[in-house]
């Protein structure tokens, strides 16, 4: 159940577009490839969240049999590898989804540059490298997209605050999760590391819609930006 996150902070409200200057020529591409495999791998990401549940579930029952004596080695043995076999592929797809989506933005900041003939304060590789900064991914991820979503879908904000606000539950529940995890002893504090870990699976759930939410919008934002005529000057 070890499951940690980048961490995030919460947003600031609202940006300005920045300002107009000439940059290095970027040329827009349509996305629609590498939006549909983020699809694929928050779905596959998704799935395993559910797993995690049902497996927590299938865990605390085997909690409850072992109080009662009624759990034999051989029921743990399983217990164990099921909870190994999950947390693996738990693993594969955040990875998955993580390489998709990191490709997506440093791509969307190049989109945006392109189309919107402006100077942007994040480059397309700061764009990504923020979330790997530690205490600067606190707020340095979601201005590098609050930016973008600035001159592709200014009215975003909104969107972009729950989107950051489930992030930073997503993340602070992992971090409990595992501090449960690695402390517990006891059945009780296996009990309740179990129960605090399906409360993590299920905001990370949520969250998983939503950072769905802010890839689908950015890319449809800066589609219909381009098929109206965007600039087209270097950006």
């Amino acid at each position: 159940m070890d499951r940690t996150f980048n961490p995030y902070s919460a947003p600031q409200t609202g940006s300005e577009p920045p300002r107009a200057g000439p940059v290095r020529t970027h040329e827009y591409e349509d996305q629609q490839g590498k939006v549909a495999v983020i699809r694929i791998a928050l779905l596959a990401f998704a799935a395993t969240l559910v797993l995690s549940v049902v497996s927590d579930l299938m865990a605390l029952s085997f909690l409850e049999d072992a109080k009662a004596g009624r759990a034999t080695e051989a029921d743990g043995e399983a217990n164990d590898q099921r909870e190994l076999i999950v947390v693996a592929l738990w693993w594969l797809a955040y990875l998955a989804s993580a390489v998709a989506i990191a490709s997506f933005l440093y791509r969307a900041n190049k989109n945006a540059r392109a189309l919107a003939g402006v100077v942007l304060e994040y480059t397309p590789g700061w764009t990504v490298a923020w979330f790997f900064m530690p205490v600067l991914n606190l707020w340095k991820p979601y201005r590098a997209v609050q930016e973008m979503f600035a001159v592709s879908q200014p009215r975003a904000t909104g969107t972009l605050a729950v989107w950051w606000g489930s992030w930073i539950g997503m993340n602070i529940m992992g971090r409990v999760s595992a501090r449960f995890s690695n402390d517990a002893n006891d059945i009780r504090e296996f009990v309740r590391a179990y129960q605090v870990d399906m409360v993590h699976s299920t905001v990370a759930l949520v969250a998983t819609a939503l950072v769905w939410e802010v890839v689908s919008s950015l890319h449809r934002a800066q589609r219909a930006h381009h098929e109206s005529g965007g600039s087209a000057t270097p950006a």
